[in-house]
């Protein structure tokens, strides 16, 4: 059974120079199989998770080629309505932690929004990226007003 789930779970896509593989809702077992650096996409309306290697493709190329988008420019749309959330993750001790997400540029946190996206920290820890984040936002308008 668990084989059976590990092939169902594999796409593959054309990336510039190669085909690479995509992992959907994949273990923290099977990312390491991949690289130490993943970039991902998150979908909220069916709750996936799309991992692959950090160094393979871009985000917005990936969204395109995975049928989630039908442009790369939509990936941003999509991004911004809330729709999906990408990033890149790190492997640290035994989990994978987002450490950047284009949406340090166009989002503002607030707990509604970090809460709707919970669920992926089953897969990738989510929830420190938005902590440091959100503190992070928070000490640079104390500083700003003083």
């Amino acid at each position: 059974m668990r084989l059976q789930r590990y092939i169902l779970n594999e796409v593959y896509i054309k990336a510039r120079h190669k085909t690479i593989e995509v992992l959907e809702d994949p273990t923290t077992r099977d990312m390491r199989k991949i690289s130490k650096l993943v970039r991902f996409i998150c979908v909220l309306k069916n709750k996936k998770v799309y991992v692959w290697d950090g160094e393979d493709e871009v985000h917005a190329q990936a969204y395109m080629k995975l049928g989630l988008g039908s442009e790369a420019s939509s990936y941003y749309y999509d991004f911004k309505d809330n729709k999906i959330f990408g990033g890149e993750a790190v492997l640290k001790g035994s989990k994978y932690v987002v450490t950047n997400s284009d949406a340090m540029r166009v989002k503002e946190y607030d707990q509604k929004y970090i809460d709707m996206w919970q669920w992926v920290d089953k897969y990738i820890d989510i929830s420190t990226f938005f902590n440091k984040y959100s503190m992070l936002k928070f000490s640079r308008f104390r500083i700003s007003s003083s």
